[in-house]
């Protein structure tokens, strides 16, 4: 009877650590294997398709497992028609294979918008209106009438631009302002820390113009350009000038070269007090 309560014993107990080998085995097995198909640890770097197109760009993704798709399309004269302009996941970034990289491509023909009609408009509703239709306002130039910052028209390489006219998206349009009677003058802003596309907004609210924009050693190619503030300007921030005036900029990604709030002209704001607005 002992004999037979052992064997059982023995028998329960070796079915248990057969039981338990058999777990952990299938266990191990089935983690190595998710860990081989999912490839855990291992990434892939998004090669960088910008300037190709998509067909070119098929190759190289599949080259790395990578699928792409084009989702978006775009106009710019700096790349040729069907030229990829952006893509995403970005350049470099770290995925897992068969991911799918999105891709904005440059279209081929630029897409155009009808001139909208300003006339009696003010010079900020101009602004606001060009922006809105998705255009670009260039340059301010001033030309003789007794009315002080009067909207008398508009114009792209010299060319006048009356409303109905098809204009390309994106494209700069200069505005032309009534100089007055004597001529306005206005205060130049001051400008530190800014962008350079937040510094010719903010000139061309204070009736003035971007000049020269001089680079220093920390910039290199576009994107430094667009990450780079202006650390100093010429004229000086309060100065007071005529309008339609140029306004050099200095730029850098260096922010310790950007002078301290006490340093600039006290009571300047980003959109000073104007002819219009007074």
């Amino acid at each position: 009877m002992h004999r037979l309560k052992r064997s059982k014993l023995f028998f329960w107990s070796a079915n248990v650590a057969i039981a338990i080998v058999l777990f952990l085995s299938i266990s191990i097995f089935v983690l190595y294997r998710l860990d081989d198909y999912t490839r855990h640890g291992h990434y892939i770097l998004v090669p960088d398709l910008r300037g190709i197109t998509p067909a070119e760009a098929l190759p190289v993704a599949e080259e790395k497992q990578l699928h792409v798709i084009v989702v978006d399309s775009v106009y710019t004269r700096d790349l040729a028609g069907g030229a990829i302009v952006e893509q995403f996941p970005r350049p470099g970034a770290k995925v897992k294979n068969n991911r799918v990289i999105q891709l904005t491509v440059n279209a081929r023909l630029p897409e155009t918008v009808l001139f909208p009609d300003l006339r009696q408009s003010s010079y900020r509703q101009a602004l606001q209106k060009l922006k809105s239709t998705r255009l670009r306002p260039g340059r301010i130039e001033y030309v003789p009438s007794p009315y002080a910052n009067l909207v008398l028209g508009f114009h792209r390489d010299g060319i006048p631009v009356e409303a109905g006219t098809r204009v390309c998206v994106g494209e700069k349009i200069n505005i032309l302002l009534g100089e007055g009677v004597p001529p306005g003058e206005t205060t130049v802003p001051g400008l530190a820390g800014k962008t350079l596309e937040e510094a010719r907004e903010i000139l061309l609210h204070a009736y003035l113009n971007a000049g020269e924009v001089i680079e220093d050693y920390t910039i290199t190619g576009e994107a430094g350009r667009a990450a780079a503030r202006v650390y100093d300007q010429r004229p000086r921030p309060g100065a007071s000038t005529r309008g339609g005036s140029v306004v050099t900029l200095y730029l850098s990604r260096n922010r310790a070269k950007e002078p301290e709030p006490d340093d600039l002209a006290p009571g300047i704001l980003d959109e000073p007090a104007t002819a219009e607005s007074e």
